[in-house]
C-alpha cells in the first residue's frame, strides 16, 4: 500500500524549499509529486522530483571513505566513522594550531534549508567554540549577485 509523506526539496535552485509529497511503498520512496498544500506560485522542478535517485544511487556515499591512492586515482577504502571523525579532528587541530583560527573559513550555507534548521548557525557555533574562524559577509549567492550586478549596471 502506497502512503504519502510531506517533505521538501532543499536543492536551493531558486525555490523556497519546494514542498513535495513523497510516495512511499514498502518502506522505499518510489516518487514525488507537488504538495497541493504549498499554495499557488510554487512549482517544484525536476531536481525535487528526482531526489529519490540521489538517495538510492549506487554512487551515494553510505560510509566514510579514506583515499588510499594518489589523488585522482579513485582508490578508496571504507573506514569506521570514529576513525573518520578522528582524521577530521586531527586536521582541524593541526590547521588551527599551526596557522591560527582565522585560517579556518566558515563556508557553511544551506540555502533554503538553513532558514528551517539553522544548519549554518550550528557550524558557526562549533567553530566559535573551537577558537573562532573567518566568516563571509553575506552568502555565496548574495556575493555572486553583488559582483554580477556591478558588471550589469556598470558601477562598483
Amino acid at each position: 500500500m502506497m502512503k504519502e509523506f510531506p517533505v521538501f526539496c532543499g536543492k536551493d535552485c531558486g525555490g523556497d524549499a519546494c514542498p513535495l509529497l513523497a510516495k512511499v511503498e514498502g518502506g522505499r520512496v518510489v516518487g514525488f509529486r507537488a504538495n497541493p498544500a504549498a499554495g499557488k506560485g510554487i512549482f517544484p522542478c525536476a531536481k525535487g522530483y528526482t531526489l529519490g535517485d540521489y538517495h538510492y544511487s549506487p554512487y551515494a556515499l553510505k560510509k566514510p571513505l579514506l583515499r588510499v591512492g594518489e589523488r585522482g586515482s579513485g582508490r578508496f577504502q571504507e573506514i569506521p566513522f570514529d576513525e573518520a571523525v578522528e582524521i577530521a579532528t586531527d586536521g582541524l587541530l593541526k590547521v588551527r594550531d599551526c596557522s591560527g583560527p582565522q585560517s579556518i573559513m566558515d563556508l557553511s550555507s544551506a540555502g533554503s534549508t538553513g532558514a528551517l534548521h539553522n544548519t549554518s548557525l550550528l557550524c558557526r557555533r562549533f567553530l566559535n567554540l573551537f577558537g573562532g574562524c573567518t566568516g563571509l559577509e553575506g552568502s555565496y549567492s548574495s556575493n555572486a549577485a553583488k559582483y554580477a550586478l556591478s558588471k550589469v549596471f556598470g558601477s562598483d
